[in-house]
């Protein structure tokens, strides 16, 4: 029994050194989002790490289970992860400003955190310009399976966002939010 624990371990740790060498590899051919991309397809604790590595703030017992997406990634500095959270598969977190993720939220899957707008060179430019602000979302927050924040968001402590919601304002603590647009249902 014991042989095959041996065996097992090993074969994690050399599992976990390979996909990092391989993302390193990736990244210098490619760029930092390719890399991270192929990282988060693959294996949670070697993410985390490249993560940490590349300057995001990670807190302790953080769970992000694979597959995740990251989009314009320059750096990881702009990504802050509180302790105890979780962050569900097929998250979407737009990197183009900072995203703040307090302690204990949990993010379920398919929810999007999108840090920018920009409707190209449409016409629409003139009424809709390039818009970049960051996402924080507040310590004991639950967001419903895929919910979007959009940019410029505060979400306060202790809210609970419903399913599938659009939240386009920031909220106070402790509320239930619900809905496309999102608005207060109640306070919790």
């Amino acid at each position: 029994m014991k042989i095959h624990f041996g065996f097992t371990r090993l074969y994690k740790i050399i599992r976990r050194n390979y996909l990092y060498i391989r993302y390193k590899f990736i990244k210098k051919i490619y760029n930092p989002t390719e890399g991270i991309n192929y990282l988060s397809k693959n294996d949670a604790s070697t993410l985390i790490r490249a993560l940490r590595k590349g300057g995001a703030k990670i807190g302790d017992n953080v769970d992000i289970q694979i597959p995740i997406l990251f989009h314009q990634v320059k750096d990881f500095k702009k990504l802050t992860i509180g302790n105890n959270s979780h962050i569900g598969k097929t998250t979407f977190l737009d990197l183009s400003d900072a995203i703040i993720i307090g302690n204990r939220v949990t993010i379920s899957m398919g929810s999007m955190l999108i840090t920018h707008i920009d409707v190209g060179a449409s016409g629409l430019s003139m009424k809709y310009p390039k818009k970049k602000d960051k996402v924080i979302i507040g310590d004991d927050s639950y967001l419903g399976c895929q919910t979007t924040i959009l940019a410029g968001v505060k979400l306060g402590s202790n809210n609970l966002v419903a399913a599938k919601s659009l939240v386009l304002h920031s909220t106070p603590d402790s509320v239930l939010i619900a809905g496309i647009p999102a608005r207060i249902i109640k306070n919790v």
